[in-house]
């Protein structure tokens, strides 16, 4: 019911509305599309961006923590330390000289080391070169950080007191294992300074569109650039590796140095990620731009010459009448608009037309119904002078002038009373008794009649005055071109759905090429047949009523006979 109400939408409408949708889907689709190829170019150029400082910051690192392992590494190859961890040998004063050199030779040559603790049972060298921070067998965190070696196993074991703002040390720890019963023997600990580490990160940061920080392995920042994420931060944020995230107004993407397990995190500014992606937005935003700019103006066109002609096509169809001539604005266009304005305009003139026509009808029609209401009274006047003939001949008892005057009369009002379109074939045959007694009377009785009427054809409604003419005919080339008696024979029966009536006479026949010419001409729309039109009428009512199967055949023999064939359709006539 709701739907039914609503106003019906127009073809202007429509355009309207479907014009709108081609501005508004293309830029939500230009749009979603510059979404995604921003965040791909984005992450492309970060990851491209960050790629070689990587690269180059995790050389850096890892030659660092190599340089410093390698020093671990020359210790358990020097000879004494490694007969007495292999060999369990006691350590006497040589040998604790010999490990004391070793150690203070290693800090002294290599700038990045600070100081060295060795153990080797229960005994603890350490070498100190510049600040004492390395911790003894004694300390506090001493064996906390055995514990956390012990888990590296055959690795070191890397840890700071970095705090990421204030330069701290880096100390790697390593647990030693006899090589043949993997025992624990001892442990070594190294305090590195991580200055040089620092200065070749700090050249990496100069650029203000990123930074790169170094946390360390238990998520504390061994040195930081950017103050974007703090320190409490660093556990919340959880992301994988080489994945780009938002954070605040930046970027972070991190990645994992394997020889600590350190991440280097490098910080992006979205200004300097956007200014390539900026021309590409600018140009999607241009072509958004020149295609709604396209589409209004197409919508536009479409308005002016489709849309509204065809609106004001409607309105003029809707408000026309027909005292009205339409004329065409677009007769001089030959497409579809030009071809509905200049055919409405040819309908009203048209109709303007077949109304004076109607008119003029309307009039004739009021002028022959007056002149058949004075024929009338000719007829009236006629019956009553046959009336008055046929009373005096009976006063006279002159009963064949009667007979002829009532079979005259009987004639005529078949011919002039009748309104119905059918009767029966009974009163059809009975109205031509009256005129075959006529013509008895004339030739004296050289007219014979025969009658061969089945009884189930007698009700059956044919149209009327279809069979007086035939016998009227029969009359005038049977009886009266020759001296012989003549006899006139009709039949009916019913064949199948059809009527058949056959009407038959003995007289003078007709030649074979005139025989054929005349059926010719009964299958065409002759208005004659030489002359007659008695035939050509009953031919062509039945045709028009019937349709082309039906109506008269004429079969001949010169000087024998010449037989008339009606066929009519038998149908229900509702009234005749």
């Amino acid at each position: 019911m709701v739907f039914s109400k609503l106003r019906p939408q127009s073809i202007k409408d429509k355009i309207r509305s479907i014009s709108i949708l081609q501005i508004i889907l293309p830029i939500i689709i230009i749009g979603i599309l510059s979404f995604v190829i921003s965040n791909n170019i984005i992450r492309n150029q970060a990851l491209l961006r960050t790629k070689q400082t990587f690269n180059y910051v995790s050389e850096q690192v890892t030659a660092y923590t190599d340089a410093i392992s390698g020093n671990a590494q020359k210790i358990l190859y020097d000879r004494d330390v490694y007969e007495t961890i292999a060999f369990g040998l006691p350590i006497d004063d040589k040998t604790s000289e010999s490990i004391h050199n070793l150690l203070q030779q290693m800090v002294t040559s290599d700038t990045n080391i600070e100081a060295v603790s060795f153990t080797i049972r229960d005994e603890n060298f350490r070498t100190v070169s510049k600040k004492i921070n390395i911790p003894s067998a004694q300390s506090v965190g001493y064996s906390d950080i055995l514990k956390k070696a012990r888990k590296n196993e055959n690795s070191v074991y890397w840890y700071t007191d970095m705090d990421g703002e204030n330069s701290g040390s880096i100390y790697v720890a390593k647990i030693l294992y006899n090589p043949y019963t993997y025992e624990e023997i001892g442990n070594i600990v190294f305090q590195a300074s991580g200055v040089s580490l620092m200065n070749m990160i700090i050249k990496y940061n100069t650029s203000s569109d990123s930074k790169i920080d170094i946390i360390s392995n238990n998520d504390r920042y061994i040195y930081k650039a950017d103050p974007t994420v703090r320190d409490d931060e660093l556990y919340e944020l959880s992301f994988n590796e080489n994945e780009l995230i938002k954070h605040n107004n930046s970027y972070l993407i991190y990645h994992t140095i394997p020889s600590v397990n350190w991440r280097i995190l490098c910080t992006l500014s979205s200004r300097s990620l956007f200014e390539t992606s900026v021309w590409l937005m600018l140009c999607i935003f241009l072509l958004c731009l020149i295609s709604a700019t396209a589409l209004v103006l197409f919508t536009k066109y479409i308005n002016n010459n489709i849309s509204s002609p065809l609106s004001e096509l409607a309105k003029q169809i809707q408000t026309w009448d027909e005292d009205k001539v339409f004329r065409s604005p677009y007769k001089h266009r030959k497409d579809e608009i030009g071809v509905l304005y200049n055919s409405f305009s040819l309908m009203t003139r048209r109709i303007g037309l077949l109304i004076k026509q109607n008119y003029r009808n309307k009039l004739l029609q009021k002028d022959i119904e007056l002149k058949m209401l004075q024929s009338q009274i000719t007829p009236h006047f006629m019956f009553n002078a046959l009336s008055a003939i046929n009373n005096m001949a009976i006063l006279n008892n002159m009963d064949d002038i009667s007979k002829m005057v009532t079979a005259l009369s009987d004639t005529l009002n078949n011919r002039i009373s009748r309104n119905g379109r059918y009767v029966t074939l009974n009163d059809e045959l009975s109205a031509s008794d009256s005129y075959i007694y006529i013509q008895q009377v004339r030739f004296s009785n050289r007219l014979e009649i025969e009658k061969n009427i089945s009884e189930n054809a007698r009700n059956i409604p044919i149209p009327n005055l279809t069979i007086q003419p035939i016998v009227e005919n029969a009359v005038k080339y049977g009886l009266e071109a020759t001296d012989r008696k003549c006899i006139i024979k009709i039949n009916a029966y019913i064949d199948d759905d059809d009527l058949i009536v056959t009407v038959s006479d003995n007289g003078t026949g007709i030649e074979k090429d005139r025989l054929e010419r005349i059926n010719t001409a009964l299958k065409t729309d002759a208005l004659s047949i030489d002359g007659s039109i008695g035939l050509v009428n009953v031919n062509k009512r039945l045709m028009l009523l019937y349709g082309s199967d039906y109506g008269i055949t004429i079969d001949s023999e010169p000087n024998k006979f010449t037989t008339v064939t009606l066929k009519y359709k038998i149908q229900d006539v509702k009234q005749y």
